[in-house]
């Protein structure tokens, strides 16, 4: 762990934090795909997206978005990552996660799902870790295909 990442947690959270429903406002995707295209991840597909998606914002203006995939009847949930809006400061970038990781987690527990796996490296990681998740695995790949 860097120090900076201690600082910037103990630094005291400001701001009206809210969760909402990712779709609930007209333009989510275009904004998320704008934040994706902003930090040279490529097009983002939106009929990839899980249909259980969450927006944080702080003080009305959204700053992240995470989905998850419920599994009805196994009780297992896949957290389908998180991005953040570019030029966050690490601060404000590590409270979205802690905001996104919790709702995450009571969506869950609120659709009798008790597991939640996830695929995370860096930063993301480590705030996952933090949040309960145990590290099962090193270099996990990616991977996707058309059926």
């Amino acid at each position: 762990m860097r120090m900076n990442d201690v600082e910037d947690e103990q630094e005291q959270e400001v701001g009206r934090w809210v969760v909402r429903s990712y779709g609930e406002k007209v333009g989510d995707y275009q904004m998320v795909a704008g934040w994706m295209e902003g930090r040279g991840m490529g097009r983002l597909l939106e009929n990839l997206l899980p249909p259980m998606g969450i927006v944080v914002e702080c003080d009305g203006e959204a700053v992240a978005a995470s989905w998850i995939y419920l599994c009805y009847g196994i009780g297992v949930g896949f957290w389908e990552g998180l991005i953040t809006k570019p030029g966050l400061s690490p601060a404000m970038g590590l409270a979205a996660c802690r905001h996104c990781l919790g709702a995450l987690k009571a969506i869950a527990v609120a659709n009798d799902v008790s597991v939640i796996k996830a695929y995370a490296k860096g930063t993301l990681a480590r705030q996952a870790e933090k949040h309960g998740f145990v590290k099962l695995d090193e270099g996990l790949s990616s991977l996707i295909t058309i059926a």
